[in-house]
């Protein structure tokens, strides 16, 4: 998706919901591949907020969530969801579970004190604004303590997000993870 919303030719060429449209058929076609060759129980997770990257941040004004590419990412994951209940409703066996990342990184934007954040929108590692005009390396300015920040340079979240992410995926609520989380899809079956 960064790709396509940071091509100017790909832009002008795809209207962003026909570019989301064609993503999430990509997809259950890889998915469509797996079941043949035998795959009957799917993890799958849609597009996280990524216009809240820090990145995505600094032309922003206030240094707000880019609400465009999170628009994007957003109308990608409701057209992968009902695809992903055909492709059930289509084959006998299949099982799966599907992470709401966007909803997911929303509200530890929203309530990052909850998930025991204190920043979210400058990167632990990097230079510039939010620390995040350039990459990290090793001449980079670095936070006292990452976990307390959700992004460990300007795309990528720290090892506590991650944390919390995965916490979520194997026993979070339907709220972020339907029609079943991992423990439950695995419990399933076990027997």
């Amino acid at each position: 998706m960064l790709n396509y919303y940071d091509s100017d030719s790909l832009r002008e060429k795809f209207a962003p919901q026909d570019r989301s449209n064609q993503t999430a058929s990509k997809l259950v076609e890889q998915l469509e591949r797996l079941y043949a060759y035998g795959a009957r129980r799917f993890a799958l997770t849609g597009l996280p907020a990524l216009g809240c990257a820090p990145a995505r941040r600094l032309p922003v004004k206030n240094q707000e969530c880019d609400n465009e590419l999170n628009s994007m990412c957003d109308t990608y994951n409701r057209m992968l969801k009902p695809m992903l209940q055909r492709f059930k409703s289509k084959h006998k066996g299949v099982s799966y579970t599907y992470f709401d990342a966007y909803t997911f990184f929303l509200d530890v934007v929203n309530n990052a004190s909850r998930y025991g954040f204190s920043e979210t929108k400058a990167a632990c590692c990097g230079v510039g604004k939010l620390e995040a005009e350039f990459l990290c390396t090793p001449f980079s300015d670095y936070c006292e303590d990452r976990n307390k920040y959700m992004f460990f340079d300007r795309i990528h979240p720290t090892e506590a997000m991650y944390r919390h992410v995965v916490d979520a995926i194997i026993d979070g609520p339907s709220k972020y993870v339907a029609p079943m989380n991992i423990r439950k899809l695995v419990s399933e079956h076990a027997s």
